[in-house]
């Protein structure tokens, strides 16, 4: 069933007694008026534009008198128009997207007083250990105690194997190559190459773009969302400056000039496609290297008429005709 949201502070809000002093009525009145009106239009709109009412229509639908309507407009609750009327923030307060909202948020509510109820509940629950518990000692099978001890034991060798080597070899890493690390007790086979981002081995770190590259870069990118206009997400934002690497990455770079001239380039071949900033870097190598200008039926015709004329077709004459038959 449809409705509309009224707070409980909507009976004393200013808009309400400013209207009901401008037009003489009680509170309630005024109150009962608009509530009803704006059940009418959450029925009759969905963006909040009442098209083909006026004034006199909303006069003789709700029985009330011009001023009222004006001092409705006057306090910003609704804007009179000659053909039509609007009512300002109408999706925030009317309309399915803000029942949607509401019933969302009011779910969320639940589910954080539940969460919260939970929370609580197994905070003040009893955790001290029964008494019948607290003195159990639990014994593992023979296996098991066999297992951990083995365990221990190459844990114990292990440090101690660690602590009779040199100081630059005592990382876990034992990525070096000196002898010392070689002979290491806790290894047989030969020293295995650093681990990535090892602690002996520093990080690659990528040289810094130069100062022209970064302004050719900004301009491509200017000039990709000239051509190929997506929304302001970082999503978008990412696809323009991948594809701005690539033209930078061509030998030799595209410039942000042949980007602009990519539009015009399919004017020219007469293609009717979307221009995404993938589909300018699939077919920015046309704006260099435009292909052959399709020929027309006449230029086909005219090629066949002089081929038959050169293998000897019409005496080896072409002649041609105006209007009116006659060769010219």
């Amino acid at each position: 069933m449809p409705w509309i949201k009224v707070d409980t502070t909507t009976p004393s809000k200013p808009e309400i007694v400013k209207i009901a002093a401008a037009t003489g009525l009680h509170p309630d009145h005024v109150l009962g008026t608009l509530v009803r009106f704006w059940c009418w239009c959450d029925s009759q709109t969905d963006d909040g534009t009442l098209r083909g009412v006026d004034l006199d229509t909303l006069c003789a639908l709700f029985k009330t008198p011009p001023e009222f309507w004006r001092a409705v407009e006057k306090v910003g609750w609704i804007s009179i128009k000659k053909r039509f009327i609007r009512i300002p923030n109408f999706a925030r307060h009317m309309g399915q997207n803000s029942r949607n909202r509401e019933r969302v948020r009011r779910h969320r509510e639940r589910k954080a007083k539940a969460r919260k109820g939970v929370t609580e509940q197994a905070c003040n629950a009893d955790v001290t250990l029964h008494p019948r518990y607290r003195n159990v000692t639990v014994t593992l099978p023979k296996r098991y105690r066999n297992a951990l001890e083995e365990r221990r034991g190459e844990e114990r060798r292990r440090e101690s194997a660690l602590r009779a080597l040199p100081a630059s070899c005592r990382m876990q890493d034992a990525g070096r190559s000196d002898a010392a690390c070689a002979a290491s007790p806790l290894r047989g086979e030969a020293p295995r190459a650093p681990a990535k981002n090892s602690p002996t081995q520093k990080p690659r770190s990528e040289p810094p773009e130069s100062p022209e590259a970064i302004r050719q870069r900004s301009e491509l990118v200017k000039a990709l969302r000239d051509v190929a206009p997506l929304d302001d997400s970082a999503r978008s934002w990412k696809r323009y400056h991948r594809v701005a690497s690539e033209l930078l990455a061509a030998n030799p770079p595209y410039t942000a000039t042949e980007v602009r001239q990519f539009p015009e380039l399919l004017e020219r071949l007469g293609w009717e496609i979307v221009v995404t900033p993938e589909c300018v870097a699939k077919h920015i190598h046309l704006v260099r290297k435009p292909p052959p200008k399709a020929k027309s039926e006449m230029d086909e015709l005219r090629e066949m008429l002089a081929r038959w004329v050169s293998k000897g077709g019409g005496n080896g004459e072409l002649r041609t005709c105006d209007a009116n038959g006659r060769s010219t």
